[in-house]
């Protein structure tokens, strides 16, 4: 997969490189998607980590979300396997599993579910986890096609950061997720 990419896999080059029988490779996996969102979520699991360690740490519960955005894009663009998933003809196939695999969404959900509940958006019936969760997955998209095709500021990055993960939430929750000295949150 890292020399052909995602669209390139074939079950047979697998078969050949693993020096087994396609029906073996069958066993383990049924399809060849099957085989690449295993390939895509073990890649993938360094994002989630990466995400982890930054909503565990101190600070304002979005500022971390944007710190674990940025970790996790900055690994995905210094990894040659994954920044090559994200380009070219593997783009929308990355994207669409990044956007529809339950094994990457439920490393990342319960780590965005204490976030949710640390803000108290639960009990305000503003947005629910899944639905920060697919946003997220939505911002470290638009941010990683934008660490890989622009050259921008870390402070930068930080501010569109910032508008782009409060933009969904009621003006009481953004006011409160912004640090002293912080650039205002978006008027909705």
């Amino acid at each position: 997969m890292n020399r052909v990419g995602i669209t390139g896999l074939r079950i047979g080059q697998v078969a050949d490189e693993a020096e087994c029988t396609r029906q073996n490779v069958h066993r383990y996996f049924a399809t060849r998607r099957d085989l690449v969102e295993a390939v895509l979520a073990h890649r993938s699991a360094r994002l989630a980590e990466a995400v982890a360690k930054q909503l565990k740490g101190e600070g304002k519960p979005l500022d971390r979300l944007v710190e674990g955005i940025i970790a996790a894009t900055d690994i995905a663009a210094g990894d040659r396997h994954l920044r090559s998933y994200y380009s070219g003809a593997s783009a929308d196939r990355m994207l669409h599993f990044i956007t529809t695999s339950t094994e990457l969404r439920e490393r990342v959900a319960a780590n965005i579910d204490g976030i949710v509940d640390e803000i108290g958006l639960r009990h305000q019936g503003a947005i629910s986890g899944s639905e920060l969760t697919e946003w997220f997955f939505r911002i470290f998209v638009s941010e990683l096609v934008w660490v890989l095709t622009t050259q921008r500021s870390l402070e930068e990055r930080r501010r569109n950061l910032r508008i782009l993960v409060a933009s969904p939430l009621p003006q009481s929750v953004q006011s409160a997720a912004y640090l002293e000295g912080q650039p205002e949150a978006p008027q909705s």
